[in-house]
């Protein structure tokens, strides 16, 4: 019997493989008890590897503001764009103002110039060796008006300024979006168990967040934090309603690229989810932990 190579069990644990060739390994390993024990002993030094550069690495908690601040922020933006609204409306009515006044004080000024100026009469004198018995031409006169000049150089009053419109505002939704589209809240592990929650969690491992969905019944997502510092999240309800959500959609910030694997499980009604960076194996394992109710 042929037995499988060391390369195609790190490629099978590795999910880099086909369709058909995963489904020809997991035959052979049913059947032949060598290569399940060398399977096993693959996958737990990786595991023992990956532990062991886990706990060398620093341990990061990702931090994520809360929906308050996130209120708060947007309340502060909106207050300082109306700020500067209202701070370009005075603006545009004093220079309004200042305008006005100026081409009015300019118009006064030329009035009362004309009222003191009178109208000249400008006549051509006759010349001195002009022959007395010569016809007189008649002599045009002309009579100015100065105020119509002083009041075309009047300067023009300056033009109103167009009232700001346009501004845009950024808007939040009423709650923070949760892993798969709806409105989750967020709550704590202690709110959660005492408003008597099904909260699918691994024992051991820190729970950094936790969102509920509120449907026909709730629906529950956990992300917690491996010890190789990857990303898991769980998702439990409904089996209805878990039926209907977007594998691509639950995955977590840190489940998501290359390698993520996806696992459920259902019991009666009941159905959980789990998604994480992490051998399909492993996820099963861990999933298994997680009390079903």
């Amino acid at each position: 019997m042929r037995h499988i190579p060391e390369e195609e069990l790190h490629a099978y644990l590795d999910q880099a493989l086909s369709r058909a060739q995963a489904v020809e390994i997991e035959s052979h390993l049913a059947s032949c008890a060598a290569c399940r024990a060398e399977r096993d002993a693959i996958a737990g030094l990786r595991d023992r590897t990956t532990a062991l550069l886990a706990a060398l690495a620093p341990r990061t908690t990702p931090a994520r503001p809360s929906w308050t601040e996130l209120r708060r922020r947007h309340l502060t933006a909106t207050a300082r764009r109306a700020n500067l609204v209202r701070a370009g409306v005075w603006a545009a009515s004093l220079i309004f103002a200042i305008g006005l006044g100026y081409g009015a004080h300019s118009w006064r000024d030329a009035v009362e110039a004309v009222q003191h100026t009178p109208a000249a009469t400008a006549t051509a004198p006759a010349p001195a060796h002009a022959n007395p018995s010569a016809t007189a031409m008649p002599v045009q006169t002309v009579a100015m008006n100065p105020a119509r000049h002083l009041l075309r150089r009047a300067p023009t009053p300056l033009a109103a300024t167009h009232p700001v419109s346009g501004i845009e505002v950024d808007t939040l939704d009423s709650a923070p979006s949760g892993p798969a589209g709806g409105v989750w809240r967020t709550e704590s592990l202690e709110r959660a168990v005492a408003s008597g929650l099904n909260v699918p969690r691994v024992a051991g491992l820190p729970v950094l967040q936790i969102q509920v969905q509120e449907a026909s019944s709730p629906l529950v997502a956990v992300d917690q934090q491996l010890t190789t510092g990857e990303m898991l999240r769980t998702i439990e309800g409904p089996a209805a309603e878990m039926a209907m959500l977007d594998r691509s959609a639950v995955a977590s910030t840190g489940a998501d690229g290359a390698g993520a694997s996806s696992v459920s499980l259902r019991r009666g009604n009941r159905m959980l989810l789990m998604t994480a960076r992490i051998p399909a194996e492993s996820l099963r394992a861990l999933l298994a932990r997680v009390p079903l109710k």
